[in-house]
């Protein structure tokens, strides 16, 4: 049981510096009387407040019969309470501007809500209702068990799944964490539900829950609104459990595997010391050093030289109540070099002067810890994602003192726990190499096909399964009964712009203001795909890869110490081992995120302005990226929906830029040479080609000098601005197939629109947000047949493009294409329902709240709308935009624009 902790976070004590005048942060401990643990974390930065809820409820809590229930049940709990239908349960959020979410994780469930904090009460109930009062609607079953299934059918087919799975049965055979989360079709297709009610009442009580409640309130008052929502339920007794009695056995243990990848996996697990052995602290110390990227002398040894043994190594410390692993993943594209990898690491942890860092390096890594936390803590929702899985195993009395124990760890301490560990280490693992058939075929793209004749008419969408009498629902008398009067906050700090050319063209846009104490700047390279040459796509890509490489002044080794001895994060690619984590890579631009803390300015714009004009391109880092490249695009080649969106481009845009794949082929990137990538860095991130955009606790012109001082001398290039080809206009069906050896089938159906200058954009946008929950309620939540499913407008300066995009099995493909344009037609005729129309717009804002959270997320959007000629302070005016537009502009853009008729059709994975 937790006791009442009232912890004093003063964030510049963090890194021994002085900020008094900047807000602090106050974390509050609290037990309600029915058992359940709130955590109250003040962050007075923006106007929003998020609650997400663990509850420890999982796979390790399951057994051989049930397994998958946990994830199936996180499902369910959106599907309707005592006090609210399925429908109404999952719009309030985003009627009053929030983001409702949830996630299932081997031994946790977690429930999160972000909202305005002004609507905070309505969030609040909404969550609680959810999470103590649903009902598992028997008429929900069916169709939830199709979503969850295609969600696994999805998983099935991501070869990156099936290489984790082979591996967490092998390492963790015989306990609990062999258990996929998602379960299996089988149970989820079978397991009564009876059974799933059973398992919700054993473990959704409220002794069995932590909130963890980040935001703009006050403390007392948030805990009355805690009580008052979560407080009345009752505690019960909870089950109690073996402990996991787990360990990896001696020996050195491999199973190896060939099943449909694309590379070659390779994992080993060690024994760590558990999170109560005084060894942790300096083991975690080691893990992260051993997993620091370009700083880690492991990552170093493996994809260094001039034949890298592999294309890509992380090294992590798994934390679970019972027992902790150390981990070790390494990819590469040639099946060979498994042994060499293996007995690679055996030698380099044997080494302990070797994986010992230096005083330096160690500084580095507790200073980078530290800004991480600020950073996380930026982004409330996200926040409780990442500390989730430490959290819920430790405690968050442990989480709290963890970073006062790291600063404790010397260099010494680490050498001995490297010598314990890994004189005569144990390990198990898995080898996983492509099978002869997913070489040849299994997922890789064939020649794109034409498909069978369009549909001449529309099926009707079969709507029975939910289709019950709801109760009628006031969202005027919600607000009455909800909405509590909340203290007044005091004035945020007042932001300050200033927006410059410099002389050498470089356009710079600072903000500034006193609310953070982050330092985010986003490098803008504009025209990105009309900007490479023809037969060398993806060379953009490739170049900010290299950027990271090593510089004039600095080693690719040296410069990664230098970045986390300032605890900067810099982002020059979107991760591509994150699902859906591309949101930023477009035809457009490219983006260069750079963020550290104020008092690090000064170094890190020396750092950055380094990396912009001094980037070195050594021949044995360009073969090597090179090699990295090729790989991830053989990852993606197997991915539908990323096969889909190039086909549907492809179809939009015929020749134009837009066509082109952003990451290249692998025809174009073995094509680019040395002296094409120092070319292109010369003309792309020429000065008059970039956004500069820059968030700062400095005054305006304060900053706006130390940008003059360092990337005011950038050399300008003669280059000219392309002009991009508008989106071609149907005038029937286009159609591109690409035959795809997997379970589901990706549709895109879309055509052009105007720029985002265009009177009727606001009316567009809403538009593609009310077809995209149509088709979510109509295809996903009634009919099932669809995990992924959404529509929406995107803008350029001159032109637009709408997009309609489902995955769903082949056997759906007429359906789910006809359902879609259904959908459409709908949208065209009307009506817009005024509650369907407020949610749209109120979704809208919430997400600019959302996406404005951290730093680096304004200035990337400040540049996203200076690059779309709106202006950097487009943001809110935007949202005002928004909320001028009506239910006839909808129904009339829908008409004028969308089309059920003329359309590109892009599908990827039909079987042939």
């Amino acid at each position: 049981m937790f006791r009442s902790i009232m912890t004093l976070l003063v964030i510049a004590a963090l890194v021994g510096c002085s900020q008094s005048d900047l807000p602090q942060s106050t974390t509050s401990t609290y037990t309600l009387d029915n058992g359940m643990t709130v955590i109250l974390k003040e962050n007075h930065s923006s106007a929003m407040i998020t609650s997400v809820v663990f509850v420890n409820a999982g796979a390790r809590y399951e057994n051989d019969e049930n397994n998958g229930v946990t994830h199936f049940l996180e499902h369910l709990l959106f599907d309707g309470t005592e006090n609210k239908d399925r429908i109404i349960l999952n719009e309030i959020a985003e009627m009053y501007g929030g983001y409702i979410n949830a996630f299932t994780r081997e031994d946790l469930t977690a429930y999160m809500i972000l909202m305005p904090a002004e609507y905070i009460d309505i969030g609040l109930d909404v969550q609680s209702d959810q999470l103590f009062n649903t009902v598992i609607p028997e008429h929900e079953l069916g169709k939830e068990r199709k979503i969850v299934i295609e969600e696994i059918k999805m998983s099935v087919d991501d070869p990156d799944y099936q290489a984790e799975e082979f591996t967490r049965k092998t390492i963790y055979g015989g306990t609990p964490y062999a258990r996929a989360v998602l379960g299996s079709e089988e149970i989820i297709s079978s397991i009564p539900r009876e059974q799933i009610l059973d398992y919700y009442k054993t473990y959704y009580m409220p002794n069995n829950m932590t909130a963890l409640v980040i935001g703009d309130f006050e403390p007392s008052e948030m805990l009355e609104k805690m009580k008052k929502f979560y407080g009345g339920y009752p505690s019960k007794p909870l089950p109690e459990f073996d402990v996991v009695d787990f360990s990896i056995p001696p020996g050195k243990n491999i199973r190896r595997s060939e099943l449909a990848v694309t590379s070659m996996f390779v994992e080993l697990a060690m024994n760590a010391p558990h999170y109560t052995d005084p060894d942790y602290f300096a083991f975690y110390l080691l893990a992260e050093y051993l997993g620091s990227g370009d700083m880690s002398p492991l990552n170093n040894e493996l994809t260094g030289g001039e034949s890298p043994l592999a294309e890509r190594v992380s090294a992590y410390l798994q934390t679970q109540k019972d027992f902790s692993l150390f981990q070790i993943s390494a990819t590469t594209g040639t099946s060979e070099n498994a042994d060499q990898i293996i007995s690679g690491v055996e030698n380099i942890l044997a080494d302990a002067d070797k994986i010992t860092p230096s005083e330096e390096d160690l500084r580095s890594l507790v200073v980078s810890l530290k800004t991480s936390d600020i950073y996380y803590q930026e982004r409330l929702h996200m926040y409780g994602i990442v500390v989730a899985p430490l959290m819920v195993a430790t405690g968050y009395e442990f989480l709290e003192n963890l970073m006062p124990n790291l600063e404790k760890v010397t260099t010494t301490d680490i050498k001995r726990i490297a010598q314990k560990y890994f004189a005569s280490v144990s390990y198990a693992g898995t080898v996983v190499t492509p099978s002869d058939k997913a070489a040849d075929d299994s997922g890789m793209p064939k020649k794109p096909g034409m498909m069978g004749m369009p549909p001449s008419t529309m099926a009707q969408t079969d709507h029975t399964e939910s289709d019950v009498e709801r109760k009628p629902f006031s969202y005027a008398d919600y607000e009455k009964e909800i909405l509590q009067p909340t203290a007044v906050k005091e004035q945020r700090s007042h932001s300050e712009f200033i927006k410059e050319t410099l002389p050498n063209g470089l356009s710079v846009i600072i903000k500034s203001n006193r609310d953070s104490r982050v330092f985010a700047v986003n490098i803008m390279g504009k025209n990105r795909s009309a900007m490479e040459p023809d037969g060398k796509e993806g060379i953009t890509d490739f170049v900010n890869r290299m950027m990271e490489q090593g510089t004039g002044t600095y080693s690719r080794e040296e410069l990664a110490s230098q970045l986390a001895s300032i605890g900067a994060n810099l982002t020059l690619t979107d991760n591509p081992y994150i699902p859906y984590d591309d949101r930023y890579t477009t035809h457009q631009y490219s983006f260069i995120k750079f963020v550290t803390i104020d008092e690090f300015t000064d170094k890190g714009l020396a750092l950055l302005s380094d990396m912009l004009t001094n980037a070195t391109f050594n021949d044995e880092d360009v073969e090597r990226i090179r090699q990295k490249k090729l790989s991830l695009l053989g990852r993606s080649s197997g991915s539908t929906r990323e096969q889909c969106r190039q086909l549907f481009y492809e179809g939009l845009f015929g020749d134009g830029a837009y066509s082109k794949p952003i990451m290249g082929t692998p025809q174009s990137v073995a094509a680019i040479t040395h002296d094409d990538l120092v070319d292109h860095y010369h003309r792309f991130y020429s000065p008059g080609n970039i956004i500069m955009t820059v968030c700062t606790n400095d005054p305006a012109d304060v900053a706006l000098e130390k940008i003059t001082g360092y990337f005011g001398e950038m050399q300008a290039a003669d280059i000219s601005t392309p002009k991009i080809k508008s989106p071609l206009r149907p005038l029937d069906v286009t159609m591109q197939h690409l035959p795809m050896e997997k379970e589901q089938i990706y549709i895109y159906i879309g055509g052009p629109v105007p720029g985002i200058g265009n009177a009727d954009a606001a009316s567009l946008k809403l538009a593609g947000s009310i077809l995209s929950d149509r088709m979510a309620l109509q295809l996903r939540e009634k009919q099932g047949l669809a995990y992924s499913v959404g529509a929406g407008v995107s803008f350029d300066r001159d032109f637009g493009w709408y997009v309609a995009a489902m995955g769903t099995g082949s056997q759906n493909f007429e359906v789910a294409r006809d359902g879609m344009l259904n959908e459409i037609e709908k949208l065209q005729t009307g009506p817009v329902d005024p509650d369907e129309l407020k949610k749209a717009k109120n979704s809208f804002w919430g997400s600019h709240l959302m996406r404005n959270l951290s730093r680096i997320n304004q200035a990337y959007y400040m540049g996203v709308n200076e690059y779309l000629g709106v202006g950097y302070d487009h943001g809110n005016k935007w949202v005002a935009q928004l909320r001028e537009v009506t239910a006839d502009d909808v129904i009339r853009v829908a008409n004028d624009y969308f089309s059920t008729k003329n359309y590109v059709l892009a599908t990827a994975g039909l079987k042939p």
